[in-house]
């Protein structure tokens, strides 16, 4: 069933999560909800023109900061990152706890994230930090306490990678709290 719907023919009915690098479109997999005959059916579908077009797939990216490139086409996506890159963070302070999502340890161009083979993929996997200091108007640093590593951050990484403590509190279904527990089930995540 994987990869054979034509888009055209099935309706789209959710997107439930996705694999893979944004900065990466041919690494990208999405788990789409389908409706075949009045069910529901879910497949893993590649990246790709049509499902980019549909209206649920705006939806999600646009809901998705993380999948911040995929608003675009590609030969936009490196313009408007460097744009947002160029300007200044806004509300945020020193001491201001973020949330980091692991998936920014990918950068532009690994899927070590995915590796991680965690098991609840549509949920967003989070680090408690605090910004450390600002390097620039442009730049912070995060520490992270549980890693005891400082990360820094432009712009647009705090845009697609970080979230504030009210949002994950009022959110808890979305998001799992890396905390040393996790850290021992998949030791990867601290390598």
């Amino acid at each position: 069933i994987d990869a054979r719907y034509d888009f055209n023919q099935f309706a789209i009915d959710n997107i439930k999560y996705f694999t893979g690098n944004p900065h990466l479109r041919s690494s990208m997999q999405f788990a789409v909800d389908f409706i075949v005959n009045d069910q529901i059916s879910t497949s893993i579908v590649n990246y790709s023109a049509d499902l980019a077009e549909s209206e649920q797939f705006s939806d999600y990216v646009n809901a998705t900061n993380y999948l911040y490139p995929l608003r675009f086409a590609a030969s936009f996506a490196k313009t408007n990152i460097a744009v947002l890159n160029r300007t200044a963070i806004k509300d945020l302070t020193v001491d201001d706890q973020l949330w980091l999502n692991l998936r920014f340890f990918d950068g532009i161009n690994n899927a070590w994230f995915d590796n991680l083979n965690l098991p609840a993929k549509e949920k967003m996997y989070v680090v408690s930090t605090k910004v450390h200091k600002f390097l620039s108007p442009t730049r912070i640093v995060l520490y992270s306490a549980l890693f005891k590593q400082q990360y820094i951050l432009k712009t647009y990484d705090i845009l697609a990678c970080t979230f504030p403590d009210h949002m994950v509190s009022e959110n808890p279904s979305s998001f799992i709290k890396v905390d040393m527990d996790l850290c021992n089930q998949f030791p990867a995540i601290r390598e």
